[in-house]
């Protein structure tokens, strides 16, 4: 049920709703939008600071969508403190001052240190410097040495990024595992709460096989890529949405719609 259209709502704040009816479904939402990993991270940002679930995704919407649309390193610095504080104030968020100069000082260092260039969105330096032509060799996620190269992108990171911390980290890890196999499968125990609420496997191997065992009775023909990459962004969409439940508290509607659909 949490992969298919209709459990969206029960993961959204009501604000994010109305905005969709006010503004259209094109808007890019945290909840139902595919991000660059340079998005994944500002989202990371913004989402550890100390907010609600529905400020930080209205931050989100606002600096994603028009008519500010900072999706590359070049687009904030363009913009730089002035630019960025205003979308921050347009968000109506917490910590404004912060945010705005956090924001500025990770685009950056992208630039600087984590990307090639201010056009740069994808973060492959990172994965480069981290071990990802050992990744491309063998099969991800096994062995102490895909252990060291999450270690050593988690603290590439949290180095030349201010403000991202570990809450920021897992953030970032529970939604780019899409697009980087290395981190998958990888659930922090926020996630796992959700998980537990909604009565699926409290642990990220179980989820796992779960989803493996599963499989072919799924809908995931909106999800991009081959079977491998289906499958790790079916996970991180439960997670997320798993996540959203639990925020929102609608954990009970959705288990008793899930019960009805399977019926």
């Amino acid at each position: 049920y949490l992969l298919s259209p209709a459990s969206l709502d029960a993961c959204r704040p009501k604000n994010e709703i109305e905005d969709l009816k006010a503004r259209g479904s094109h808007l890019r939402t945290y909840s139902a939008s595919a991000f660059t990993p340079f998005e994944e991270l500002i989202c990371a940002v913004v989402l550890s600071r100390p907010i609600s679930h529905a400020l930080g995704l209205r931050t989100i919407r606002t600096l994603f969508n028009e008519p500010y649309e900072f999706t590359t390193p070049k687009k904030i610095r363009s913009a730089g403190f002035e630019g960025v504080i205003k979308a921050v104030n347009e968000a109506r968020t917490q910590h404004r001052q912060k945010t705005a100069e956090e924001l500025v000082m990770l685009a950056d260092a992208v630039v600087e240190h984590l990307g090639d260039g201010e056009d740069d969105v994808n973060l492959e330096r990172v994965r480069k410097e981290c071990g990802f032509e050992w990744e491309k060799r063998i099969r991800p996620s096994v062995g102490d040495q895909a252990l060291t190269q999450q270690l050593q992108e988690r603290e590439m990171l949290k180095s030349h990024i201010k403000g991202l911390g570990k809450t920021g980290l897992d953030i970032f890890a529970r939604r780019i595992q899409a697009q980087w196999p290395n981190l998958y499968p990888f659930a922090d125990q926020r996630t796992l709460s959700g998980l537990q609420k909604l009565g699926l496997p409290e642990s990220a191997v179980g989820l796992k096989k779960f989803l493996d065992d599963h499989w072919n009775e799924f809908d995931v023909q909106d999800l991009e890529g081959d079977e491998d990459e289906k499958k790790r962004r079916a996970f991180v969409r439960v997670l997320e949405r798993a996540v959203g439940v639990k925020l929102e508290g609608n954990a009970d509607t959705v288990r008793a719609e899930a019960a009805l659909s399977s019926e």
